[in-house]
């Protein structure tokens, strides 16, 4: 009896402690949606009610005049930022003070995800970006460019051997996972492979399964607790054997390749860089490129081919621009032509903004900085290091004072408009310094995919298509309620 006494005054006592921490923005006057003990905000993601982005876009919609409000992520309490030129300032002017994203999994748990540079802090992510960076640089990309449309051809000669049957209620993004795949493994590992030709490769299998982060593998506390990888011993092996077989090859035999992992060899070889990259950072990192780039670059295509099936007027004036370019240059495309084609360039850019694929962009305070009040008549208030600041691209890209329309799929509204990841109005790839490296190759491979595909192709929605969007509401990462199911027929 004593002891069920003290657990329950045990339990009491933390029940009080959470329910008196959600009232901890009454202070500074800051607005909030309240919150469950235990749960904070988080309870209908909990429950499969509501996505990750979902509820982060309700709580933004619920206080429009707020340039900021609380959030309560379970036991944490963080600052969701709603105004746009103050989610600039934090990003890119007080970059010192949120130059850190919250780690996802601890080198000593995981030492292939552990090391990657989206998991690195301070100084360690500063020097491994700047051995990186020139990976993504628009002189690489030019000289990668060969890679990704053998790449295509290939993925391209596999579809059009499928059956006509086949292409009728087909998940795009599933089929374009097959090319992703295949861009990975020849731009970031230095090998190729033909996944129409061979879909149960070990490549394709290890990085659908490494993508898979539905379950506990979204819960990071919980895995750096109970030491699970989110990486497995399998595919660790997998990766480190690639590697170590791709990087004695060339050094035995003197060959350089144009790819992601000769620019990490060459660090190896510059004594300024070399504490940055050793032959594990090596595997780290390009295999953060692949967990990065597979499945983002797959579901962008099928968000694309989504909305194009639904809007057959923009799909006709993206293949009149397509049929145009391949016209004037008698077929033959390069990295320059396809960057210059300003229709397929907002095409991509609608789809990004539309269904964001960044479902929040979270940043650590590690310097303590002042805000502003809230709203008119609050207090200011100052962030303290440990405390987070999430944004949500989903609530301001379907913010109607931004994007009037904003669930019409529109690509005029950026014709002419350059890229740019210090724009706090479109967040595709992220925002400020720690945006997606990665992003500039995210780009070309999905206009390199979306040019081949619609030059012989037309989507086509089918029963199964979600009109207006559904979306899976237990997903992590985004997902449509049906999956991106489309038809497909060869252009007339």
């Amino acid at each position: 009896m004593l002891f069920l006494s003290l657990i329950l005054v045990a339990f009491g006592l933390v029940y009080y402690y959470f329910k008196k921490s959600l009232t901890y923005f009454d202070k500074w006057g800051i607005p909030y949606r309240p919150g469950w003990p235990f749960l904070g905000n988080m309870a209908e993601m909990l429950v499969g009610k509501r996505m990750f982005a979902q509820v982060y876009e309700d709580i933004y919609k619920e206080f429009p005049d707020a340039k900021y409000v609380g959030l309560f992520e379970f036991f944490k309490t963080s600052i969701l930022v709603r105004d746009p030129e103050l989610i600039k300032t934090l990003s890119i002017k007080n970059f010192e003070s949120f130059g850190n994203r919250v780690p996802f999994i601890q080198a000593s748990v995981d030492p292939v995800f552990g090391r990657n540079l989206f998991n690195l802090q301070g100084e360690h992510w500063k020097s491994r970006r700047t051995v990186l960076t020139p990976t993504f640089s628009s002189l690489k990309l030019k000289t990668m460019f060969t890679l990704l449309t053998d790449c295509v051809e290939k993925f391209m000669q596999g579809v059009s051997k499928r059956p006509a049957e086949s292409n009728i209620g087909v998940d795009i993004k599933d089929l374009f996972s097959k090319f992703s795949n295949d861009t990975m493994a020849s731009c970031f590992f230095g090998f190729v492979v033909d996944t129409m030709k061979e879909p149960d490769n070990e490549f394709y299998n290890r990085a659908k399964h490494a993508c898979n982060l539905d379950g506990y593998r979204t819960l990071p506390k919980l895995m750096h607790f109970l030491r699970i990888k989110i990486i497995d011993k399998e595919t660790e092996d997998f990766c480190h054997n690639i590697i170590k077989s791709v990087i004695t090859e060339r050094l035995d035999k003197n060959i350089r390749r144009q790819d992601a992992i000769q620019i990490m060899l060459d660090a190896l070889g510059d004594e300024a860089k070399k504490e940055t990259m050793d032959y594990d950072h090596i595997t780290a990192n390009t295999f953060s490129f692949v967990f990065a780039g597979f499945d983002t670059n797959s579901a962008q295509l099928g968000i694309l081919a989504h909305n194009l099936a639904l809007n057959p007027d923009v799909q006709k004036k993206l293949q009149d621009e397509i049929d145009q370019v391949l016209k004037e240059h008698n077929g033959k495309i390069t990295y320059d032509i396809i960057q210059a084609m300003p229709y397929l360039d907002a095409t991509l850019q609608e789809s990004l903004r539309i269904d964001s694929i960044a479902v929040q962009v979270e940043r650590v305070c590690s310097k303590p900085i002042e805000l502003p009040p809230a709203v008119p008549g609050a207090k200011p208030y100052t962030i303290q290091p440990g405390m987070s600041i999430i944004i949500s691209p989903t609530a301001i890209h379907n913010d109607p004072q931004y994007y009037p329309e904003p669930r019409k799929f529109d690509p005029d509204r950026f014709l002419n408009k350059r890229w740019n990841v210090n724009n706090p109005y479109f967040m595709g790839y992220g925002i400020g310094p720690r945006s997606c490296i990665g992003f500039r190759f995210s780009i070309i491979v999905c206009k390199v995919g979306l040019f081949y595909f619609l030059s012989k192709y037309s989507f086509k929605p089918n029963e199964k298509t979600t009109n207006p969007t559904e979306y899976k509401q237990d997903a992590f990462n985004l997902e449509y309620k049906n999956g991106f199911i489309v038809d497909f027929v060869p252009r007339e």
